[in-house]
């Protein structure tokens, strides 16, 4: 099975937004009101990470732009992969700022799903090489494979 993979070259978060969203509904994972929600939400909560880990002199920038169930028709992470780093504020300090390339947009439909799915993505977050590793990949089927290997998407 191949998981959803999005390609972006654009120059600021809102674009980007505006283009995952627009892929999104295309495909009917999503409402209407999706886009919308999705900038709400990230402005009262933001949603870009620093990571840096133990024994590391490297910093690694994601984020994992979300919505409320009621905006999302699958229970799916849509990884999506910038040509540039786009700032994000940080979840937890919003006076800080992050710039990731890669994002992890998740989809979710069910009122249980959120905590499995972020448990996954922070497992492979601060696993060492995760993030590092993914950054180093450039085709959709080695994004897929290592995203599936590390339980970041799942088989069905």
């Amino acid at each position: 099975m191949t998981y959803e993979i999005i390609r972006t070259d654009v120059a600021t978060r809102e674009d980007l937004f505006e283009q995952v969203a627009e892929v999104l509904q295309k495909k009917g994972y999503v409402t209407n009101g999706y886009l919308e929600a999705l900038k709400e939400r990230e402005e009262a909560f933001p949603t870009g990470l620093k990571v840096t880990l133990p024994d590391s002199q490297e910093t690694i920038y994601t984020a994992i732009p979300h919505t409320e169930v009621d905006f999302c028709r699958v229970n799916q992470v849509i990884y999506v992969r910038n040509e540039t780093a786009l700032k994000f504020q940080h979840m937890i300090n919003k006076a800080e700022d992050c710039y990731p390339k890669s994002m992890f947009f998740i989809l979710n439909n069910r009122q249980d799903g959120q905590t499995e799915i972020l448990a996954n993505l922070i497992g492979f977050f601060i696993t060492e090489g995760g993030l590092a590793g993914l950054e180093q990949l450039s085709s959709d089927a080695e994004i897929n494979q290592y995203l599936l290997e590390k339980g970041v998407f799942h088989y069905d």
